[in-house]
Order: C-alpha cells, then sequence, then structure tokens
C-alpha cells in the first residue's frame, strides 16, 4: 500500500480514506459500505503497510481473548468483504 498518508485517524491510500473516528471506509470522498469486523480487519492491515500480518497476530488484535469464533472463515470473509470494498482481486491484489 504505496503513497499511505496518515493523520488524526485518517488514513489515506490510492483514491481511499479509512476514517477511524468515524468508522469509515471513503473512496474520493463517497461513503462505501463496510461492515465492522472488516472495517477493523483493514485498520490493522493499515497500521503496517506493505508488510504481512500474521494471522495470529489479526486474530489478538479483532477478537479479544476468551472469544469464540470460526476465525478462519471469519477471516476469510474479511479479507472477501475487504476486497470487495476496494475493488480488488485475490488473482492480482493491489491492496489485500
Amino acid at each position: 500500500m504505496a503513497d499511505l498518508h496518515k493523520r488524526a485517524g485518517l488514513i489515506r491510500f490510492g483514491v481511499f480514506e479509512l476514517d477511524r473516528k468515524n468508522g469509515e471506509l471513503r473512496k474520493r470522498g463517497v461513503r462505501l459500505k463496510l461492515q465492522d469486523l472488516p472495517f477493523r480487519f483493514l485498520a490493522v492491515l493499515l497500521e503496517v503497510p506493505g508488510e504481512i500480518v500474521p494471522r495470529e497476530e489479526l486474530i489478538g488484535k479483532l477478537w479479544p481473548n476468551g472469544t469464540y469464533v470460526d476465525h478462519e472463515q471469519s477471516v476469510g470473509s474479511a479479507v472477501y468483504a475487504i476486497r470487495q470494498a476496494l475493488g480488488d482481486s485475490a488473482d492480482s491484489p493491489r491492496f489485500v
């Protein structure tokens, strides 16, 4: 995610802007629909742009100790939702 700009809760990458304070993802100022878990997942990824975040670290940040979730299914669903919102693909990923 080259060309990443962070400022006061806003993270800009490409034509997108993640607003952590208001819980919004925008493309050229237009709000995109993204549920809470994929939003938080994307925010974790944007903390370290260009780096691979280990699955265990993602799980630790997204679900507190003791929370039972099918992590494999949840992670896969979140990645799918993020790719849909960003217009990204698994075959030629630009962001995720």
